[in-house]
């Protein structure tokens, strides 16, 4: 039944997902471990602050301008309210989940853009035609410290993050390439077997040579324990001995060799 699944397609495309899956998680894990991320969290306290002061200049600049730019001012608080999202969320989680909250700040492809968001609604769309000097002051502080911000992320040390990763999931892929590669929930065979021993010293039939041809059976469960019964008959039988032996074993093995 392994075996099967294993040649199944899409149970192997299934399956290298979640490997995959499981390897980027782990990479994050060693990615927030990293000095580098640290350092970019530690300025998320600071970056709220700017958040709360550009709405506040976007807030005063709606009241100066009633009924302009209400689509413009909207999507500006809207993006504005998604950072401050992010940046609650990284503050308030514990551990590795502060990585995917702080990224999502960062630019693309290693986050969602959600500090250019800001910067492309509150700039781009409403202090282009406004050009109000509050919202301009705001926005700058909070491109520096999201420029900041970025350049310690960058500083992780990623192909190390991966590295790690890889080692910790090669036990992972080795162990299932065991299990669906090589393990059988069990199996049965016959078996052979030839006994050869030469007893010493001679002294009329108690010594001289002793052959045992014979046969059996094998039960092997899981590809680790196999149990062989079977028996080995006495050819050259002489008096006072047995017609042959009746033989058991138990072999065990390295699963994961």
């Amino acid at each position: 039944m392994l075996r099967e699944l294993s040649e199944d397609p899409e149970f192997s495309k299934l399956l290298h997902g979640q490997i995959v899956s499981a390897t980027s998680a782990d990479q994050n894990y060693y990615t927030w471990k990293d000095p580098h991320f640290a350092a970019a969290l530690g300025k998320l306290q600071n970056l709220s602050k700017l958040l709360d002061a550009l709405q506040m200049a976007t807030n005063a600049a709606q009241a100066a301008h009633p009924g302009q730019l209400p689509d413009q001012f909207s999507d500006c608080t809207v993006n504005i309210g998604t950072a401050v999202f992010y940046v609650q969320s990284a503050l308030a989680d514990k551990g590795v989940a502060q990585y995917g909250d702080l990224s999502a700040l960062l630019p693309a492809p290693v986050g969602s853009d959600g500090l250019q968001s800001v910067h492309d609604a509150c700039v781009g769309e409403v202090n282009q035609q406004l050009n109000d000097p509050g919202i301009r002051a705001a926005a700058s502080a909070v491109d520096a410290l999201g420029a900041a911000i970025t350049i310690d992320f960058n500083g992780i040390d990623q192909k190390a993050a991966a590295r790690k990763a890889a080692n910790d999931i090669a036990f992972v892929r080795r162990t299932l390439d065991t299990l669906f590669k090589d393990l059988n929930i069990f199996s049965v065979g016959p078996v052979a077997v030839f006994d050869a021993a030469s007893i010493g010293p001679a002294r009329g039939v108690l010594g001289g040579n002793r052959m045992g041809p014979g046969g059996g059976i094998r039960f092997e469960l899981a590809s680790y324990v196999n149990f062989t019964l079977g028996y080995a008959w006495n050819v050259n039988r002489q008096p006072g001995e047995g017609k042959g032996a009746l033989f058991f074993s138990i072999g065990v093995r390295d699963l994961f060799h």
